[in-house]
């Protein structure tokens, strides 16, 4: 059995179980006031999935107390597991900092131990700061890679039901699920690299989106990961029969709020098309319209979470044609990112952008070329599980993101960045000033693997940095 807490709301918590039988697993909660609270649990698996999809629930606890830690005990025969989780205060106050994670790319071949080193020391249990939220930002899992050697799957199609079962039955992952509330998104790699495109290296992708084994990767993730981003307070005023809607629709895109911190999860991945498609979208118009409406709201406390850099350059011609080098970016969609990047810089206050995919972590500060408004952070997290790459550009102290739209272009300048064995970054967000639209003092901390064993993660880059609630 596995019990993983998903997302939290500030008097609602949500675990995602994973049971040994298709029977209903009894579930047990505690904590402050527990005994007065409503919990529900609900299948995630229907009868058109395969049996270990149908031993999947989502288990929501609601009327609890603010700002508490719960733990929710699931018991299938004589087989247990628990997992606790806190939820979320109504607002920060300048007193009580508030800590998420991030992170991105996990291939377990090359784990060498998340589980031992997460949380870093200064956010573990009973320290008065601990992680209070984890955004994995995609690749959690590498479909198109042998779960045992790393090596790509060139012939044969993976079946993605066994993939995730096999991976989340894995002891030191199935333990690091079970450490944090966490939000998922997808990129490539739930699918096959470059997603929805074509591989030259794989002989059984598909080369346009909406095939029937992108279909069932579609499915998988939605179960197993997608579930996790569910409003506990709309499951448990959804019934049975509608669940599997609320999964569809409202776990792409959705806000999580403490104020005045908010965050944005934002998928770009799963719908999206291919980049030369008659009219290319890397996400549905009525979710990128969203996102961008959202970073033009007033309040500096914004954190727009996505599953590849904003920052970032056009794939090359040849890599776009054969499919056998890098992936097409998200500038490879021209009029979504210009449209995006239009939003973060005509924004009324500085915005963090959160990702992960390139294997290496940084943050970078932007700002449009001779404007005087909005800065533009981006924190990146990866890889959770390091994949053997290069990454040259780490050395680069500065350069330029363009977009198709006069006046189409932002400066950017490294804080920071490593290529060394970086596994997550903590963001930790201080209040620094009062009033409606007050001034959030962000601490960006990238951890790395230790160097002897038995010593926790080590911190390898540190920057601090403040977004304005007004510019």
């Amino acid at each position: 059995m596995l019990v993983v807490p998903g997302r939290p709301a500030a008097k609602a918590l949500l675990w995602w179980v994973l049971g040994d039988a298709e029977a209903a697993p009894s579930v047990t909660l505690s904590g402050p006031g527990a005994s007065q609270s409503h919990v529900v649990c609900r299948q995630l698996g229907n009868a058109s999935d395969p049996l270990m999809a149908r031993r999947v629930y989502v288990v929501a606890a609601t009327d609890l107390q603010e700002d508490a830690t719960y733990t929710l005990e699931a018991v299938t025969g004589h087989n247990r597991a628990q997992a606790a989780a806190r939820t979320l205060p109504q607002a920060l106050t300048p007193l009580h900092p508030f800590t998420i994670a991030i992170g991105s790319c996990f291939s377990l071949p090359q784990d060498r131990g998340i589980n031992a080193f997460y949380p870093p020391a200064p956010h573990r249990d009973g320290s008065p700061d601990p992680i209070r939220l984890r955004v994995l930002c995609g690749d959690q899992i590498y479909m198109d890679l042998s779960p045992t050697s790393g090596s790509p799957l060139v012939f044969d199609a993976p079946e993605p039901w066994q993939h995730y079962h096999e991976q989340w039955h894995n002891a030191p992952y199935a333990a690091f699920l079970g450490k944090s509330p966490t939000l998922m998104l997808a990129d490539d790699h739930e699918f096959w690299n470059d997603y929805p495109h074509g591989n030259a290296w794989l002989l059984w992708d598909e080369s346009q989106p909406g095939g029937p084994l992108g279909g069932t990767m579609t499915r998988a993730f939605e179960v197993f990961q997608a579930a996790l981003n569910l409003d506990p307070v709309a499951v448990a005023a959804t019934d049975q029969a509608h669940l599997g809607e609320l999964l569809r629709e409202t776990t792409r895109t959705f806000e999580v709020r403490v104020d005045p911190l908010r965050l944005f999860c934002f998928d770009t991945r799963t719908a999206r098309s291919r980049y030369d498609a008659q009219h290319p979208h890397f996400a549905p118009s009525a979710w990128l319209a969203s996102a961008n409406a959202w970073l033009r709201e007033p309040g500096g406390a914004r954190v727009l979470c996505l599953s590849q850099p904003a920052i970032e350059k056009r794939a090359s011609w040849l890599a776009r044609t054969t499919h056998t080098l890098a992936d097409a970016n998200l500038p490879d969609y021209d009029d979504d990112f210009a449209a995006l990047w239009e939003a973060l810089v005509s924004a009324p206050a500085d915005r963090l952008v959160v990702s992960g995919d390139i294997h290496w972590s940084r943050l970078y500060q932007a700002r449009r070329a001779g404007a005087a408004r909005a800065d533009v952070y981006e924190a990146i997290a990866s890889p959770l599980a390091r994949i053997p790459s290069s990454a040259p550009d780490t050395g680069k102290p500065e350069g330029k993101v363009e977009w198709d739209q006069p006046g189409g272009r932002a400066a950017w300048t490294r804080r920071y960045a490593t290529d060394a064995e970086a596994t997550y970054t903590t963001l930790t967000f201080r209040v620094r000033s009062g009033g409606t639209q007050p001034d959030v003092e962000v601490q960006a901390t990238a951890w790395g693997i230790p160097r002897s064993r038995g010593q926790g993660a080590i911190p390898l880059c540190q920057d601090t940095f403040t977004l304005r609630g007004v510019v």
